[in-house]
């Protein structure tokens, strides 16, 4: 059954999409629908992108030269873009505007909103997620007792925390539930009862 909202082809819309090579980066974009694929359980969108929200070195290093899926057969596209031709903002912009239907993608339902509001707040859950789980798995690899010599190794989870709500200081994360619930660890024991 679908479950997120359907649009049309031609309609205006807001969405993040990623490359095929790296799933967490997730490009804010404006966009028209292209063309639209219902499954039974996901609507897939083609769209062309309108506008781009990254800034232009954010674009240089994690747009140009990815592979996107550019049809509902999973085939990709390489976007060869030269990344010293585009120092502006304007500058990618306007290649957009000139040549926008070279740049196509296909982007799953739930990432499509009407509105970019929507949209940032969408972007900004998930990028929350990606940055909590990035801080978990940077404590596992501080915490690893082969690397106990190493020049950024934490001997508990206390300690970590106490740097890690120092550099979070006053954004209303700094309880301890929060904290635990972000660097929490299952046990080797508890792993073991999983078949």
């Amino acid at each position: 059954m679908i479950r997120n909202k359907v649009y049309s082809k031609g309609e205006q819309i807001h969405a993040l999409i990623s490359n095929t090579g790296n799933y967490n980066t997730l490009f804010p974009v404006k966009g028209i629908i292209h063309d639209v694929k219902h499954g039974d359980t996901i609507t897939e969108y083609q769209i062309k992108i309108l506008t781009v929200y990254d800034d232009i070195d954010f674009i240089r290093r994690f747009l140009v030269g990815m592979k996107f899926r550019k049809d509902f057969g999973n085939k990709t596209t390489t976007w060869k873009l030269t990344r010293k031709n585009y120092t502006k903002k304007q500058d990618f912009q306007d290649l957009l505007d000139a040549k926008g239907e070279l740049y196509k993608v296909v982007v799953d339902g739930p990432m499509v909103c009407k509105h970019k509001n929507e949209m940032m707040e969408l972007f900004n859950n998930i990028h929350n997620f990606f940055i909590e789980r990035t801080i978990s798995d940077l404590f596992e690899l501080c915490n690893r007792t082969p690397y106990s010599g190493g020049t950024y190794y934490y001997e508990s989870k206390g300690v970590f925390k106490a740097y890690l709500l120092k550099f979070l200081g006053e954004r209303g994360y700094g309880n301890d539930g929060f904290i635990d619930d972000m660097l929490y660890r299952v046990p080797s024991r508890e792993l073991d009862k999983i078949d």
